[in-house]
């Protein structure tokens, strides 16, 4: 059982951590610095915590995670990570809405890039 659990958390870390590089990469391809921090905790009680107690203790600018989508009843009885930093924490926190959180069209606009001077064009 032991060996099936550490096969289970080394498939998720290394499909989380492929996950994480290819999305700096997309981040330093449009410009944008990222220096992206792996921290492998057990965590006891609210993750928001734990993410403000890492983003402090390494200087971290900001903290980028995403939510998930869930409707209000999830939330309720799940929490939400993703409201926990935005709302409860003191670190800088970035979220990506998602699903019923965002309000979007499903294929938003792509953003707009800046030009050497950082000009941004409408």
């Amino acid at each position: 059982r032991r060996r099936h659990v550490e096969a289970l958390t080394n498939a998720a870390l290394e499909d989380g951590e492929t996950t994480l590089l290819e999305l700096a990469r997309m981040c330093q391809e449009a410009g944008v610095p990222v220096e992206c921090i792996v921290c492998i905790e057990k965590v006891y009680g609210p993750i928001s915590e734990a993410l403000a107690r890492v983003a402090d203790s390494t200087g971290a600018a900001a903290v980028v995670v995403a939510s998930t989508g869930k409707g209000w009843l999830k939330k309720l009885w799940a929490g939400s990570t993703s409201d926990g930093l935005a709302h409860e924490q003191k670190c800088r926190a970035v979220v990506i809405l998602h699903g019923t959180d965002a309000g979007l069209p499903p294929e938003p606009e792509p953003v707009p890039a800046a030009d050497d001077a950082g000009h941004v064009s409408a």
